[in-house]
């Protein structure tokens, strides 16, 4: 065999041998210790207590002006048992008892059933309160021009106990809901 190939063998060989001789001398050194797992706590471990949360404070609103109150007068009843409520009191002239009046008006039974309306119409109806039924001879003076006014009616001061069949039965309260434009 050539020189440098056996010299090249001794050399391959020799390195083998050191190689064997590293790996086993590094096996007989001391290791590191290997890292030991991370500590975990029971699940029913006390937690370390905390403080206690402040109370998130509420933001005040913006405070806005307040309008007057509106006050209209409340539901009067009269002797009799007629019921006025203003629901809109008018700005204009007082109705006297006996004028003539040019009003809407809507008419419902007790249970809203409506019987008569000149809304229907679109145009106001014109009366001598003279000639109607007594709840509004009786509820629409001391009424303000454009105001509006409802009149629950017993039926005393209504149609009375014989009503006015088929359209207002027999012992009937009526409600009308008046609105006044004049009155003379």
């Amino acid at each position: 065999m050539p020189r440098h190939f056996a010299l090249v063998g001794l050399s391959l060989a020799a390195l083998l041998a050191g190689l064997s001789a590293c790996s086993n001398s590094a096996s007989s050194e001391s290791k590191p210790p290997a890292p030991k797992p991370a500590e975990t706590k029971p699940a029913d471990a006390p937690k370390p207590a905390e403080p206690p949360a402040k109370p998130a404070e509420t933001p005040k609103p913006a405070e806005t002006p307040k309008e007057p109150a509106v006050t209209k007068p409340a539901p009067v009843t009269t002797a009799d048992g007629l019921v006025i409520e203003d629901l809109v009191v008018g700005t204009g002239k007082e109705c006297p008892k006996g004028a003539t009046v040019t009003i809407h008006y809507r008419g419902t039974l007790l249970d809203g059933k409506e019987f008569d309306s000149s809304y229907k119409t679109g145009q106001p109806a014109t009366f001598p309160l003279n000639r109607l039924i007594k709840g509004w001879q009786e509820g629409i003076p001391g009424m303000k021009v454009g105001g509006k006014r409802k009149l629950t009616i017993p039926y005393a001061l209504a149609y009375g106990e014989a009503g006015r069949p088929p359209v207002i039965p027999a012992k009937a309260d009526l409600i009308f809901e008046i609105e006044l434009f004049d009155c003379k």
